[in-house]
């Protein structure tokens, strides 16, 4: 195979990743197959026939264009509730007040690294919070292949 050979193979598979790995906002069309994920957190298949209830599962985000990106959501959302239930046990009662001007600390991506943050009144959608900055870096090493995950790091 030759460079030229190569160069198109490479593109072919690159298309072939944003076709099978990217959601976007894909919707099903009538007919169309799609993966959901069940409340007890397995991978099915179902034919899009339209109507509240494919409607209701759309609107909550619960379709996917393949297994594997049902399988990655899946992934997703029991690693945020085990750093949920980390925090909830290493901040023992502390309660989060925006509004008390003290500083608090949440795990965040600087490009492929993690790193903590600080900051005191300003609230980010989704974000853990630790009430110390030594919690916080525990954090990020107990629970680094959670983090990674929901970042998107490899």
């Amino acid at each position: 195979m030759n460079k030229q050979e190569a160069l198109e193979k490479i593109e072919e598979l690159k298309k072939f990743i944003e076709n099978e790995y990217k959601q976007e906002d894909w919707k099903p069309e009538k007919g169309e197959d799609f993966f959901c994920i069940t409340y007890y957190g397995d991978i099915t298949t179902s034919t899009w026939r339209g109507g509240d209830v494919f409607e209701n599962m759309y609107s909550l985000g619960n379709i996917y264009k393949t297994r594997q990106l049902a399988q990655l959501e899946v992934d997703k959302r029991k690693a945020y509730v085990k750093i949920q239930r980390y925090a909830k046990r290493v901040n023992g009662d502390w309660v989060i007040d925006f509004n008390d001007n003290l500083p608090k600390f949440f795990i965040q991506s600087y490009y492929d690294s993690l790193g903590v943050i600080s900051n005191v009144n300003i609230r980010h959608l989704n974000n853990v919070y630790f009430k110390s900055y030594i919690l916080a870096i525990q954090a990020m090493e107990d629970l680094e292949p959670e983090y990674k995950l929901l970042f998107g790091i490899k």
